[in-house]
């Protein structure tokens, strides 16, 4: 395992992210009263497991070397967000971005760090963006 690097607005997010999942799966938990002891053993080993040794590895540490099921804890929580910080930018045309405001360029930094974080893990990565450099040329010439 490569151990990876948060900067801090990066693990102050992924805190409260994780903070919010981990209190969803407890409630989750609570309910499952009528659900057989090894499944309920199984849940918490996949997906309350994770998120905790993810957690503590992110707030004590900076640079950690994070294990399979913690990184694909993390991109999953980021990716059950994308789509609530997106609704917070409420721009309905491109033109729109000319007059961001302060609390938009907030959310847009966000979502940057998001996609820091999904690069980090291995999910994001540049090669898939949609158009690439190379591209370009080919369209120009």
């Amino acid at each position: 395992m490569k151990p990876m690097t948060f900067t801090t607005q990066e693990r102050t997010l992924l805190i409260d992210l994780l903070k919010d999942r981990l209190e969803f799966w407890y409630k989750d938990l609570k309910e499952f009263t009528s659900v057989e002891k090894t499944q309920k053993k199984r849940f918490e080993n996949q997906c309350i497991v994770p998120d905790k040794s993810a957690l503590d590895k992110i707030s004590r540490f900076e640079t950690a070397e994070y294990s399979s099921k913690e990184k694909l804890s993390i991109i999953s929580c980021i990716n059950s967000h994308w789509d609530d910080f997106r609704k917070e930018l409420q721009l309905a045309t491109p033109l729109s971005w000319l007059t961001i405001s302060g609390q938009q360029r907030k959310v847009v930094e966000k979502l940057d760090r998001c996609l820091d974080i999904l690069s980090k893990c291995g999910s994001y990565s540049q090669k898939y963006s949609i158009v690439k450099s190379e591209q370009l040329t080919s369209f120009t010439k």
